[in-house]
């Protein structure tokens, strides 16, 4: 039966009260609301009916909450959904968004869901908050990949850790933390900005992060931080650019089980040596755990069973379940005061309490065994019952799977388009403009958890092409549709279109009319003249001699069989799966929408080309088997369904419902009027090694989109550069590909300021362990680049060797740094020093590096990538490259004239 247990967060009504400072709220920059006082005034005043517009309030912070996904963080995934629900329930945010950090510092929206770089996960607001759930144990903690992710996250705005573990065990940890006086210049300043004081010795070096207890008083201290409130107590950690290379502390197995219970009483808190002994006369199961906190102990925090179970008594032997190491058990009862028998009774009765309290909530829940006869029970420490229930008790429990709401999908209150970004507001042309092999995530749905399900299969990189819906008719439309109004909201027809074949119904019940769609038809199998018709275009899809796959967009099929395949006419079964077998190299993805999945010869040729696979409805329990691997799966409602893909375990989720009509045909009709000019976005592509040969400060960087001709960048004739672009626009390749190039003569000296590691990002993304070259300075750190520079250099006193300096994302509020290179783009230090600028493109709420005006009226050439229209592409008076624009597409600009480039690509060639 399903027995619930008690809560980890322990007074969540605290954390929300602790948070209320953060609850302000100010005018939007988007959404805008009648004044109608203004309004009655201007029309009695005017005569006029002119409304008055004023910008809507909203809540001035969003917040993304990270959890650690790493080996030691198991246990606190309880803890975690509890904090989710804290934080939506509150209210103090305009949004809470739940992501991941993975081994490899990277962030999912997902466990097990394909991770993407932590940058994706800053906001462009300046009002984005980042709280980190993380014991900072893990490898990746020591390694220092976590440990970037959050520098990178605290340079843009207030981030700290939220940590789980007692307060006395973080200097076990990769983060330890040092109390003192923490203040922030203004509220959700980034973490750059915050000043600390310890109370006792110097502050660290780094940058530096609070660490919280998940405890109000803490919750508290860091609202009143970033909302400006003046000096707040804070413990904080500091990160700096290079890990220390220390390694956590080894457990001291080798000492007699007598002296490892001796250091742990003496040194852990007194609620946790309580919580111990009580364990021991009990079932040492993280639920059975938790009971007995909540229970006896009066629901201490989470910190005191971190305590208990990192104590090197008990060892884990499968999910939630622990035992104690040789001879713990027999040491801790030794310790107790009482006899046995009543201590195990004690306990017995409080957590007998505990559970028939909570019997017929919706609190977590956890599998247990309950006897099938009565009678009585000897108590001992070796006896594994944990609670005794009455009748009553167990009628709750055993009717639990029925009514407990974890059995129940979440109620999905949005809706497949705005799951997927889609704004009334805003031009899909930011998205389209990506390269296909970009991830988009299409999300369908919520799984149980209220986490969204993307259905990655359908990326391009992600090597599982076709798939499978099974159900019913509705549900495999509704399935469709999600799945197709997903991914046009991600792809430009320029990068995927798509083909509806339905031998009966149209796969998608209501055909949509997107620019996407190159063929669509139904009730083929009825009308001979349309069946021919389609025959014929899966010919020309799977003709090989045509327009090479590079040159063409992305076909995404999806063949609706009704019933299944139909007998009479074997030729569709056929030659649908011929263009299984050879899509992938012809660019096409087919999806094989059904009813039912026998088991017949074309099924069983079909199946194991089906990566993924989705049941939509209730099906038979054998074809449900040979589906999804499993023959009985709960299907309550008719919005479940089951996703299946890349191996493991189906995963239930809840299908997002469609929108409303008018929203629906809005959509559609503005996919329609966003133009997507050019080519197809993979036509042009060049390797910088197909480049001529470097001569002087003349570098090839890629090639003239219309004359295919070698484009340079000259420094002999122009020492200073401007390089501009949004996120995934090619900037750090490009950047890259100078360094090198410059490096690679030995009379050229080469620094480099990445203040967010875009380079180290695009190394590990090509599998490198450095950024850039041994000869090359690097550093991430303003002040260290400063100092290596020493003083300014000057036109009379020139440097000996030609000198490049890289500056990229730099922080504009630095006046040092500003001042120094204000000279260096002035051309006050001489010609042989050269500035290379780089950043994001800035738009109109933004504001702009003065640096770029200066090297724009100096006659700096500029090099800007992507389609988009920023305050740059203004200042230099250009248009961006057509979209959608390939990474590394952009425009040259020298001189007042514009060339469309493609910049070359620097991966290592396999």
């Amino acid at each position: 039966m399903l027995v619930p247990t008690a809560p980890m967060l322990a007074n969540p009504l605290g954390v929300q009260r602790a948070l209320r400072p953060l609850k302000r709220r100010v005018p939007s920059r988007h959404r805008f609301e009648l004044d109608e006082d203004a309004t009655a005034a201007r029309v009695a005043d005017t005569r006029l009916w002119t409304p008055v517009l004023v910008p809507s309030p909203e809540r001035w912070l969003t917040l993304s909450l990270v959890v650690d996904t790493g080996p030691t963080m198991r246990l606190w995934r309880p803890l975690a959904r509890e904090l989710t629900e804290v934080l939506l329930r509150q209210g103090a945010f305009q949004d809470v968004h739940l992501s991941h950090l993975d081994t490899t510092g990277r962030i999912t929206s997902a466990p097990g869901s394909p991770p993407r770089d932590p940058a994706t996960l800053l906001g462009g607001s300046g009002r984005h908050a980042v709280l980190v759930l993380s014991d900072c144990s893990g490898p990746h903690w020591w390694d220092g990949r976590a440990a970037r992710a959050v520098r990178r996250w605290a340079r843009t705005g207030p981030t700290a850790i939220l940590q789980p573990l007692a307060e006395r065990l973080w200097r076990r940890t990769a983060a330890p933390a040092v109390p003192g006086l923490a203040t922030l210049p203004r509220p959700a300043a980034p973490n750059t900005d915050l000043r600390f004081a310890p109370y006792d010795g110097p502050s660290g070096t780094g940058v530096p992060v609070p660490v919280l207890e998940v405890a109000p008083r803490w919750f508290g201290a860091w609202a009143r931080l970033i909302s400006g409130s003046g000096p707040q107590p804070a413990a904080v950690a500091s990160f700096p650019s290079r890990p220390s290379g220390a390694a956590p502390l080894r457990r001291e197995r080798e000492l007699p089980i007598a002296e490892r219970v001796r250091r742990f009483l003496t040194t852990a808190s007194p609620e946790a040596a309580e919580l111990a002994a009580h364990v021991a006369v009990s079932v040492p199961s993280l639920p059975v755990m938790r009971l007995i906190q909540h229970r006896v102990l009066g629901g201490s925090g989470p910190g005191q069973l971190a305590e208990v179970l990192l104590s090197g008594l008990l060892r884990p032997v499968g999910g939630v379940r622990y035992e104690f190491v040789p001879g713990a058990r027999e040491a801790l009862l030794d310790t107790l005061p009482r006899p046995e028998a009543l201590h195990t009774r004690r306990v017995l009765e409080a957590v007998s309490a505990e559970v028939e309290r909570r019997a017929g909530t919706s609190t977590d829940l956890f599998r247990a065994l309950i006897s099938t006869d009565g009678g009585p029970v000897t108590l001992t420490a070796d006896t594994d019952h944990f609670a005794l229930v009455t009748p009553e008790t167990r009628a709750h429990l055993t009717r639990a799977p029925r009514s407990a709401s974890p059995e129940q999908p979440p109620a999905a209150n949005v809706d497949v388009l705005g799951m997927n970004g889609v704004d009334p507001r805003r031009s899909f042309e930011a998205t389209w403009a990506l390269e296909p092999f970009t991830p988009r995530n299409p999300a369908i749905g919520q799984d149980p958890d209220g986490i969204g399900v993307s259905l990655y299969p359908l990326n391009l990189s992600s090597g599982i092409p076709h798939g499978l819906i099974a159900g019913e008719t509705e549900a495999r439309q509704r399935v469709v549709r999600a799945i197709v109004l997903a991914l046009a909201a991600g792809h430009s027809p320029a990068g995927l279109t798509f083909a509806f074949a339905g031998l009966g119904e149209h796969p998608l019940g209501e055909p949509l009319d997107l620019p996407h769609v190159r063929y669509s038809e139904d009730e083929l199998l009825g009308h001979p003249a349309k069946l021919r018709h389609f025959m014929d275009y899966l010919s020309r899809v799977g003709d090989t001699t045509r327009l090479s796959s590079e040159t063409r967009p992305r076909l995404l099929l999806v063949a609706d069989l009704s019933l299944t395949f139909p007998s009479s006419r074997r030729e569709v079964g056929e030659a649908l799966l011929t263009l299984a077998q050879r899509g992938r190299p012809l660019g096409v993805q087919l999806l094989l929408s059904s009813t039912t999945v026998e088991d017949t010869t074309m099924w069983n040729r079909f199946l194991p080309l089906l990566g993924w696979r989705i049941a939509a409805s209730r099906i038979p329990p054998a074809e449900l088997r040979r589906v999804l691997g499993q023959a009985a799966l709960p299907f309550p409602d008719e919005r479940t369904a089951y996703l299946l893909a890349g191996g493991g375990a189906p995963r239930r989720f809840h299908v997002a419902p469609e929108p409303p009509r008018m929203i629906v045909d809005d959509f559609v009709a503005r996919t329609r009027t966003v133009g997507f000019r050019g080519q197809p976005p993979s036509l042009l592509g060049v390797h910088v090694d197909e480049l001529p040969a470097v001569r002087g400060g003349r570098i090839p960087i890629g090639v003239d989109v219309d004359t295919l001709e070698p484009v340079f960048v000259d420094f002999d004739a122009d020492p200073h550069l401007l390089v501009a672009g949004p996120n995934r626009s090619g900037r750090a390749n490009l950047l890259r590909l100078l360094i090198d190039a410059i490096a690679a003569r030995s009379d050229r000296a080469v620094y480099v300021l990445d203040s967010f590691e875009i380079l180290l990002n695009l190394a590990e993304e090509f599998g490198l362990t450095e950024p850039v070259g041994p000869q090359v300075f690097y550093t991430e750190s303003p002040s260290e680049f400063i100092e290596v520079l020493g003083s300014t250099p000057s036109a009379n006193d020139p440097p000996p060797t030609d000198m490049y300096l890289f500056v990229i994302d730099r922080d504009v509020e630095l006046e040092t740094l500003s001042f120094f290179l204000q000279a260096v783009a002035r051309n006050l230090t001489g010609t042989r020093v050269h500035l290379v600028l780089a950043g994001l493109l800035s738009f109109p709420d933004q504001r702009m590096d003065p640096l770029v005006t200066v090297l724009h009226e100096g006659g700096a050439p500029a090099v800007l990538l992507g389609s988009s229209v920023g305050e740059e592409t203004r200042l230099y008076q250009t248009a961006p490259a057509p979209s959608p624009a390939r990474i590394g597409r952009g425009v040259l600009v020298r001189g007042g004239r514009r060339r469309v480039i493609q910049v070359a690509h620097t991966a290592p060639r396999a």
